[in-house]
């Protein structure tokens, strides 16, 4: 049970605002590394065959045979897309992140859209996903990012089907 600065035990509806906010800006910074971490990997798995195969001559097929999987070389394609999608996923928002805790601690996911004050200590609150201001531009960069992220997981999963097929 958290503990004000009087030593005297909190409410059960409110959370200790320490811990919730330093553990939602740590679980934000560790999905953001591990985003540009997936993405980094389904680059580099995408660019270095690509490399070979046009500066060396070495082709995909030849170095993923050990999969044993006939025509291994459209895993090109199907091995980024996957990263580059877990990429976007991670940076998709989520409640715990993205303002729906009052500085307070109390859970606003539950409360009144129109009002502008927190229930349980009166503060102005903006809720992340409300329609009163429009999306904060932190959150609107990274909605764009994880949609591209997306999109280009898409593309290099259709390129790996048409290659597959064709």
């Amino acid at each position: 049970m958290c503990l004000d600065g009087n030593g005297t035990s909190r409410g059960v509806r409110c959370a200790c605002v320490a811990d919730t906010t330093i553990l939602a800006q740590f679980v934000k910074t560790i999905k953001q590394t591990a985003s540009w971490v997936c993405v980094a990997f389904g680059v580099l798995l995408f660019t270095v065959p690509v490399a070979l195969e046009s500066l060396v001559g070495i082709r995909a097929d030849d170095y993923l045979a050990f999969t044993g999987i006939p025509n291994s070389g459209e895993l090109v394609y199907f091995i980024p897309a996957v990263f580059i999608f877990i990429a976007g996923a991670l940076l998709f928002p989520f409640r715990e992140e993205e303002g729906w805790e009052c500085e307070c601690g109390y859970d606003l996911s539950y409360s009144n859209i129109k009002s502008k004050y927190c229930p349980e200590c009166g503060a102005t609150i903006q809720l992340e996903w409300s329609a009163q201001q429009g999306l904060p531009r932190q959150t609107v960069n990274r909605l764009w990012w994880a949609v591209l992220l997306f999109t280009l997981s898409l593309v290099l999963f259709v390129f790996g089907i048409i290659f597959t097929i064709f």
